[in-house]
Formats: C-alpha cells, sequence, structure tokens
C-alpha cells in the first residue's frame, strides 16, 4: 500500500523515492493530487481557471439542468458522496480515462462532492477581509448603484474566488433552484466573516450571496448593461430643515502607481501614486471605470493598478489584503 502511494507521490512530487521502505518511522504526506481541504491558492492547477472539483461537478450538473428540486439533499457524509471523493483523489493522482464526476449518474452525488469541497475548505471562497465591503454594498439603496458596485468588487477579489463566484452563481442562475434557498445554502461557504465554518450566517449575508445569483449573468459580465432599475434613494433632511440628496457608497482605492497621458483624445484617468479613486464600473479585459476623489476627474484605468480600501474585519494575519498566510489568494 505504502509503495502504491509513493508510487503517485513520486510522480505528483518528482522527489526520488527509490530508496525508501515500508517502514513505520516514516512520514506519509498527503498526496499532491488531492485538493479537498486546501487553500484555494494551492487547488487550482497550472494554466486553470478553477479547481477540479468545482470544474469537474459544475460541467456535469451544468449539462443536466434545469436541476432536480431535491439535488442538494443528500449529507456530505452519506457513503457514496465520499467514495466519489475519493475517486476524485485517486483520478489526481492518475489522470486516465474519463473523470469520475462524468462517470457518476446520481446528480445528488455529484452536488453533494460540491458542497463537501465547500465544506472543507480553510476559509470562506470569499476571503474574510471583503465581508463587511460586500455587505455594505448591498445595503446600497439604488438598485443600479448597488448592482454596478458589486460587480467592480466581485472583479477586485483574488482571481480564483472570482472565478468560483461567478462560475458557481451563473449555474444556479441557470438551475432553475429557488433563490432564497440557494442563497442561504451556499453563503456560509461564500462569505463570512471569519475563517472558521459555520452552518449559520446571518441574513444580511444570504441576502448579498442572493443578489449575485440574482444577477449572476451581470456580474460576471456576460450582460454588460445594469438589469436592475436605477431607483435614487430619498434625500435626507437635515436638523436645521435643509433637504440635501442621499449620497450612495462608493467603493474606494489607492493608487499603486503614477500614470499620466497627455492624449487629449484618450479616455485614460490621470493619477498620481497614492491618490483616492473611487471605482465606478468594471470594463473587459480587467480594466476599471475611476473618478478621482480629489477633482471629480473620470475616465479609464488598469485594475491592478490600484487596490481596495477595505476595513479591518478580521485580526491578525488577514491585517493586510495584500498578505495572505493561510493562501486564500
Amino acid at each position: 500500500m505504502l509503495r502504491k502511494f509513493l508510487d503517485c507521490w513520486k510522480g505528483a512530487a518528482n522527489v526520488n523515492v527509490e530508496n525508501v521502505t515500508d517502514s513505520p518511522h516514516i512520514e506519509q504526506p498527503r498526496p499532491a493530487a488531492t485538493v479537498f481541504g486546501r487553500n484555494l491558492g494551492r487547488a487550482v492547477p497550472f494554466g486553470a481557471s478553477l479547481p477540479v472539483p468545482v470544474e469537474k461537478t459544475l460541467e456535469v450538473l451544468s449539462a443536466h439542468a434545469p436541476a432536480q428540486f431535491d439535488l442538494f439533499d443528500l449529507n456530505t457524509d452519506d457513503s457514496r458522496i465520499q467514495q466519489l471523493k475519493i475517486k476524485f483523489d485517486d483520478f489526481g493522482c492518475n489522470p486516465t480515462g474519463d473523470h469520475p464526476a462524468v462517470l457518476e449518474h446520481d446528480m445528488q452525488v455529484v452536488a453533494g462532492v460540491l458542497l463537501l469541497y465547500f465544506k472543507m475548505l480553510p476559509h470562506p471562497v470569499i476571503p474574510p477581509w471583503y465581508y463587511d465591503t460586500v455587505l455594505r454594498v448591498a445595503q446600497i439603496p439604488n438598485p443600479k448603484n448597488r448592482g454596478l458596485q458589486m460587480r467592480v468588487l466581485l472583479h477586485m477579489l483574488p482571481p480564483v474566488s472570482r472565478n468560483i463566484v461567478f462560475s458557481l452563481a451563473s449555474y444556479l442562475y441557470i438551475s432553475g433552484l429557488q433563490l432564497n434557498f440557494v442563497a442561504e445554502l451556499f453563503a456560509k461557504y461564500l462569505l463570512r466573516p471569519s475563517y472558521e465554518f459555520t452552518e449559520h450566517v446571518p441574513p444580511s449575508c444570504v441576502e448579498a450571496v442572493a443578489f449575485i445569483m440574482e444577477y449572476a449573468e451581470f456580474m460576471s459580465m456576460r450582460v454588460q448593461e445594469p438589469p436592475m432599475p436605477s431607483v435614487p434613494p430619498p434625500p435626507q433632511t437635515m436638523p436645521d430643515g435643509t433637504v440635501v440628496p442621499t449620497t450612495d457608497f462608493k467603493l474606494d482605492s489607492v493608487a499603486l502607481y503614477d500614470y499620466s497621458d497627455t492624449d487629449p483624445e484618450a479616455t485614460l484617468l490621470n493619477f498620481t501614486k497614492g491618490d483616492h479613486i473611487w471605482l465606478i464600473d468594471v470594463e473587459p479585459n480587467d480594466w476599471l471605470e475611476g473618478e478621482l476623489c480629489s477633482n471629480g476627474q473620470r475616465g479609464f484605468l488598469p485594475i491592478l493598478w490600484v487596490k481596495l480600501v477595505l476595513p479591518q474585519s478580521v485580526p491578525g494575519d488577514c491585517s493586510d489584503p495584500h498578505h495572505d498566510t493561510r493562501g486564500v489568494v
């Protein structure tokens, strides 16, 4: 048994194990092909956009859409789900023939493996330091502005997190399953304020996930124009009786580099490193539309030239969104 394991590990890790014996004192590392329980940052094969369990289960489930109403009813401890997980791991070590997900005829079992993968993640799909900002955006009164800001925010996520959210939301959108049910089911996997898994998340979290799923095609830019109406919030009355317009929350960012374009025909935004830029919308090929907070100048800028200003929501090693010691990104 150990020799079979070591042969698999040797091929995956490219190490020399010729002189290793079946000694009980040898520490047995987990096969490199296993992705269940790994951080998302270490679970995506080179050149891929999704972890294999997510990619394969959604591929199979999408081929059987619309979904049966009890698709996600199996408990993840079900022996059939556990057996399919083992087949996933074995296939990752020795990828020959059709993938086990394709060979599985019971869609409840395939759906159960998808849930099991998310449940075993050591962190939510959306990194915890984005939690407060997602909820803040989800509470923007004007539906159109809420949709635009949520789309920008989702495109600012780490690529693997963004790809999972878009792929999952797009499948659930076409599945025909009841929106509130799937939002409540997946919210605990997608959006939590901390790393620790919990079966229950606040209603505001479920509402944010439901909004993303409802407008999945717009969030992923398959639809360009906002499908939600523009309904400006009612004006505010100040203590002195003065009536002032209500201003929606806007995503704030900080420029990482200088940029200057002297072409009068250009629509690019000129800015200096450290400038604060409100993010208005996202464009194809990782471009943003932004507005300088200092003077109101608007234009386009590359998404990688700014970083979001996020509130501190997770203590300890999450204090810096660009320094993730748990490998979320």
